[in-house]
């Protein structure tokens, strides 16, 4: 069970699992009996950067960081910095939902914070940007698009780049051919994490026709990121 607890859905888990039949006042009971209470949550994500695979995968990434990297001095002032040997660009998405986060479930006392989980259908706002180590930044106007799944046309919303409903595979291909190739050239590195849309993506280069692989020619497995050659 993920997210929120209600009455509702313990009753289902109940029905569902063990076959009992049980009102929701002698349910909101023995939870009380038990040390539970019904309050408003803290809407945030719990922290899984310290388990042990996520530090692994961390570790690996820092490697390869190292390995793409070279020391730079100042010839005048003997000042040392670091920058990328090949033109990077990293790239990401974030979504919001509306009206969706519950603001208040069942939990013990101590537990004050756990994952908001969804709540219902709302509209999803999706937003796609890239950064690049070579250039300076293009205008934020030609690299990152906005916009709701609600939309049923772009053409009134020059934000979005031309892109309307969920966000998907599909769509991270289409916006990395139009957004980021350009600015990346021949020789550079996508370096995307491991969502699922981006190993959906990888998986459709692979696949797909050599229309999409103009682009994107290469695909590497790097250690805990998704590293795409162009």
């Amino acid at each position: 069970m993920k997210g929120y607890i209600t009455l509702d859905i313990l009753r289902s888990a109940l029905i569902a699992e063990q076959g009992l039949t049980v009102s929701k006042k002698i349910i909101g009971r023995t939870l009380k009996a038990m040390g539970f209470t019904y309050k408003k949550r803290k809407q945030c994500w719990i922290s899984r950067r310290l388990q042990p695979g996520v530090q692994e995968k961390k570790k690996a990434f820092l490697e390869w960081v190292v390995t793409n990297s070279e020391k730079v001095e100042d010839p005048f002032d003997g000042t040392v910095s670091y920058r990328w040997s090949r033109p990077m660009a990293f790239y990401d998405e974030t979504y919001i939902w509306k009206a969706v986060a519950r603001l208040s479930s069942w939990t013990d006392k101590t537990a004050a914070v756990l994952d908001a989980g969804t709540c219902g259908k709302g509209t999803r706002a999706n937003v796609l940007h890239a950064l690049f180590s070579h250039i300076d930044a293009p205008p934020i106007s030609e690299v990152m698009a906005a916009w709701l799944d609600s939309w049923t046309t772009a053409k009134k919303h020059p934000g979005s780049q031309g892109f309307i409903g969920k966000c998907g595979a599909e769509t991270v291909q289409e916006y990395v051919k139009k957004c980021v190739a350009p600015y990346l050239g021949a020789g550079g590195t996508l370096v995307l994490d491991n969502a699922s849309t981006h190993k959906q993506f990888a998986q459709k280069l692979v696949t797909d026709s050599a229309g999409a692989l103009e682009i994107i020619t290469q695909v590497t497995r790097c250690r805990g990121r998704l590293s795409f050659g162009c």
